[in-house]
């Protein structure tokens, strides 16, 4: 019901009042006192403005108030909205992008002598970020086929994390344990759930009658009948979505396991 209201709202609401609410949220932002109130009032702002055209125009001041706050204060930002934010494409292209620049601009640029001297602990540069992106792709997985753009956004913070930790391995986050627990708790999770769906997809691809079960079981769940083109038009297409998907999965995997000197 909530949802239905919103997009009513939306559709109907004169472009003024729209306006209003949007610019009220960014004043609260700017006016609040306090940090960590300042805090919650932008993640507030981030996850509230409604529309694509509003969330560009809100996108566009997203690096001048991010810049008031202090390291510590940027990763709480960013792991809440990206494991709260509702809109897939800020996450994408916004959050998870941020969050990779912010992880290079703090990594230690002095090489240590052995594994595990002087770990990082907090901070973009650290084991907090990779817990950060097995929560954003174990949460989106439930929906994989809506979010695999958020996954693979993700995947690539990762794999950039891989790649500067061989170039200059002076985090002391990938350890083999660390790595053995992403290709535990993400990796190998994520490549069997898009095993499953590529079984489905196949199906649907190969075979009429299966097309036609599937639009069948559409008009079930209540929504508009689809032709069985239809339903082959968007197998194809997530076909190619979960192609790429598997080749960021396993450039990944790839470049995390070679990212460690040999013991």
């Amino acid at each position: 019901m909530r949802t239905t209201t919103s997009l009513a709202y939306f559709r109907y609401a004169p472009q003024r009042e729209r306006e209003r609410e949007n610019a009220s949220i960014v004043s609260s932002v700017l006016t609040c006192s306090g940090a960590e109130w300042r805090r919650q009032c932008y993640i507030n702002a981030m996850m509230r403005i409604r529309g694509l055209q509003e969330r560009k125009l809100a996108v566009s001041a997203f690096r001048k108030v991010f810049a008031v706050f202090d390291e510590a204060s940027r990763f709480r930002v960013l792991e809440a909205l990206s494991t709260r934010c509702p809109f897939e494409d800020v996450k994408s292209n916004l959050l998870l992008d941020h969050l990779k620049e912010q992880m290079l601009e703090h990594w230690p640029h002095e090489e240590r002598e052995e594994e595990g001297e002087h770990e990082r602990t907090h901070g973009f540069a650290s084991a907090a970020t990779i817990t950060l992106l097995v929560a954003v792709v174990r949460d989106n997985m439930r929906d994989l086929l809506k979010n695999t753009e958020v996954i693979m956004a993700a995947l690539n913070v990762l794999t950039v994390m891989a790649i500067r930790e061989r170039r200059v391995r002076a985090s002391g986050v990938l350890r083999n344990d660390t790595r053995a627990r992403i290709d535990d708790e993400l990796l190998a999770p994520l490549a069997r759930e898009r095993d499953r769906l590529m079984i489905n997809n196949t199906a649907l691809l190969e075979s009429h009658e299966a097309r036609q079960r599937q639009a069948d079981k559409m008009v079930e769940y209540g929504f508009p009948r689809l032709t069985t083109a239809d339903v082959e038009a968007v197998a194809q297409k997530q076909r190619t979505s979960l192609l790429l998907l598997s080749a960021s999965i396993e450039r990944c995997r790839n470049v995390l396991f070679a990212a460690v000197k040999p013991t």
